[in-house]
């Protein structure tokens, strides 16, 4: 077998506004087989396949290979490879919507003080009892722990993608396939944004968290829908926002002191490690 003619540059393109459509066009001559054995034969021995880039204008990807035997040349098959570039911004999706999670606390939002305050339940017991002697006439607390809904502010982009991200290292200039789409999940789930996120420049570090990456191949077996989902949270008064709520407990009552101090007694400790979500260039 042999591959005869010019399968780089075809034979005539065009630009709409989707972008480049080309074709492309090789001829394969000593062929053994008969009928569509021998288109098959053709189509394995040129070696290009759907979803295949353009090796010049490599933006473009096959979309369909056209084979056909020619009728005054024996055992040679012409076949023309139809490029198309994808329009994936015609893809993109933009979705904010507010997930409901269930959270436990002590903590309660005081709208006198507008600050959390903990749900602390006092008791004095009567001055005489005599069941329990020496609680007489004494007053105790105990922290109230309520389980509660938590809408939070979440973003959902979808997009068809070819490639992966050009400023994100992981698989950077390589066709997207399964194994970018889970080093992606690897490197972004469980993550907060670091500080500068392009699509919401005006949020602190640690406010937005990655809560999803999702994926999907494509008929076309080139482009994969994609889905991002980040989930907002932050504490009033306290520049990150995903983070855990801890007291300092005075061991003789069960209960923090009430003199505790900000920043020592009293603390948000972040949860969660930054990224930097300006690489998947989602805006």
């Amino acid at each position: 077998m042999a591959v005869l003619g010019d399968i780089i540059d075809g034979t005539g393109a065009t630009i709409t506004d989707r972008g480049w459509e080309l074709s492309r066009i090789a001829i394969v001559s000593e062929l053994s087989g008969v009928g569509h054995g021998m288109l098959n034969e053709a189509v394995i021995a040129a070696g290009v396949n759907i979803g295949d880039a353009h090796p010049t204008i490599t933006t473009a990807y096959v979309r369909e290979i056209l084979p056909v035997a020619m009728p005054r040349a024996a055992n040679q098959v012409k076949i023309t490879y139809l490029y198309r570039e994808f329009d994936t911004n015609a893809n993109y999706a933009y979705q904010l919507s507010g997930d409901v999670s269930e959270e436990e606390t002590t903590l309660y939002w005081n709208h006198g003080d507008s600050e959390f305050k903990n749900m602390e339940l006092e008791y004095t017991f009567p001055g005489t009892d005599d069941i329990n002697p020496d609680y007489a006439g004494k007053t105790y607390s105990t922290l109230h722990s309520s389980t509660y809904l938590k809408p939070r502010p979440t973003i959902r982009i979808t997009r068809f993608e070819t490639l992966s991200i050009a400023a994100d290292d992981v698989g950077a200039g390589v066709a997207l396939n399964g194994d970018i789409i889970v080093d992606r999940q690897i490197r972004y789930i469980g993550k907060v944004n670091s500080a500068g996120w392009n699509l919401r420049p005006s949020d602190g570090l640690s406010t937005w968290l990655c809560v999803d990456i999702s994926a999907s191949k494509q008929a076309d077996q080139v482009t994969w829908q994609v889905t991002y989902v980040f989930q907002y949270d932050t504490v009033p008064g306290f520049t990150k926002g995903w983070a855990s709520h801890a007291q300092f407990i005075d061991p003789n009552t069960g209960q923090p002191p009430d003199d505790l101090i900000d920043g020592t007694g009293n603390l948000y400790y972040t949860m969660y490690p930054a990224e930097n979500f300006s690489l998947l260039q989602l805006s």
